[in-house]
């Protein structure tokens, strides 16, 4: 059997500097994360090939845990980034707990096929609905009006200001699953040890 081979540290490093280039380049970004880049084919290789040698400036976000206020907090925060222009900037998100709740929340819409995030428009444009669909977009409108994956993400956050009810709906059913594959696992074992005794009688 061939072994697997091994990736060593400055091969994941380079993997993840062509990640990053590639994501700023789509946020419409150069590599000092200031000036827009052109649109032009040509160009634009040249500046991703210009990029993954001088990729230094790297930035991060980090979202601090807090239960439910922590969830409240960073989802208006990122909103409010996302709608000025800034969150195109941040490279890595590091979150926890209830800002793990939202960061989660954000990267599965970031990496949504049907996602509607404009890196490279007035956030207004995305709040008019110009062209993009509503259902996956990620800032609210003037008037304060959620997306619906946004009131959804809000909605099935109940359990993190009601532990009793998280306890209630997701600790008894797992529970229940462990209890009927502990019940199985012994059926299993009861069942080997009858077909054994009867080889043994013969």
């Amino acid at each position: 059997m061939q072994q697997p081979q091994e990736t060593g540290f400055p091969e994941v490093f380079q993997n993840e500097l062509e990640a990053i280039v590639t994501r700023r380049h789509r946020a419409g970004l150069g590599q000092d994360d200031s000036n827009e880049i052109s649109a032009d084919a040509d160009t634009r290789e040249e500046a991703m090939a210009t990029d993954r040698r001088c990729v230094t400036k790297r930035v991060g976000l980090a979202l601090s845990g807090g239960g439910i206020r922590s969830g409240s907090f960073n989802l208006g925060f990122l909103q409010a980034l996302y709608e000025r222009k800034i969150l195109r900037h941040v490279d890595y998100l590091s979150t926890v707990s209830g800002g793990g709740y939202v960061g989660a929340f954000f990267a599965s819409l970031a990496t949504h096929p049907k996602n509607s995030l404009r890196w490279n428009e007035h956030a207004a444009q995305e709040q008019n609905g110009a062209n993009c669909d509503w259902e996956y977009t990620f800032a609210s409108e003037p008037a304060g009006r959620q997306p619906p994956l946004v009131r959804r993400l809000i909605q099935g956050g109940m359990y993190l200001r009601r532990p009793l009810l998280f306890f209630n709906r997701y600790l008894l059913g797992i529970l229940t699953i462990n209890l009927v594959a502990f019940t199985g696992l012994c059926a299993a074992v009861v069942f080997a040890a009858i077909i054994l005794r009867s080889l043994d009688r013969k």
